[in-house]
């Protein structure tokens, strides 16, 4: 059985606060998560002992999501799942008809998307999670703009935006799957 300094240290890891305290004559432990967004929290009482990956589920449970990264709250965990599902909408094609119809940039707008380039374009492909669409959101420019500005500087990206998209989820699944597949031993092995 793990110890308490051994339980604290694992929750800790996952971003969860364990405090030990009195009520009642019997000594309880709570755990608190805090929410890395909104600083809200929630807190769940537990006996003394209770594994971390027991206070994991009991936060999941309540819809708390983000352990071990960035724990976030039931309502924060929403928007960020609403905004990576914006992000990841099938978006149109950026044709070399549609970069040659946008007006010439201005300094200031050549500037600014040669900066988001610097920051989210590596050896002619972008960054997981980055496109022309994305920084063009960002930046509320046209996509195509981003696009001309982006293959005068660098040329046409290296390899497909949409395939390197999907590998990049691919490659995240798995390593979720791994995470899991060794947890669910773990667990096996302390319960056998």
């Amino acid at each position: 059985m793990p110890t308490p300094k051994r339980i604290r240290a694992d929750a800790a890891r996952l971003g969860i606060q364990t405090i030990r305290t009195v009520a009642d004559g019997r000594t309880v432990q709570i755990a608190r998560g805090v929410c890395a967004a909104c600083q809200g929290h929630d807190e769940l009482r537990q006996s003394p002992g209770t594994p971390a990956e027991t206070l994991q589920a009991a936060f999941e449970a309540r819809g708390w999501t983000g352990f071990g990264r960035r724990i976030l709250c039931p309502a924060c965990s929403r928007t960020t799942r609403k905004s990576e599902e914006t992000r990841m909408l099938p978006r149109q094609k950026i044709t070399k008809a549609a970069m040659d119809q946008m007006p010439a940039p201005t300094p200031r707008q050549v500037v600014t998307i040669a900066d988001a380039l610097a920051e989210h374009l590596d050896d002619g492909r972008y960054r997981p999670g980055w496109s022309d669409h994305r920084i063009g959101d960002d930046l509320k420019l046209p996509a195509a703009l981003v696009a001309k500005v982006r293959e005068d500087l660098h040329g046409p990206l290296k390899g497909d935006p949409e395939i390197d998209a999907l590998r990049g989820d691919l490659d995240a699944w798995i390593s979720i799957g791994a995470d899991l597949r060794g947890r669910l031993d773990r667990l096996e092995q302390t319960r056998a």
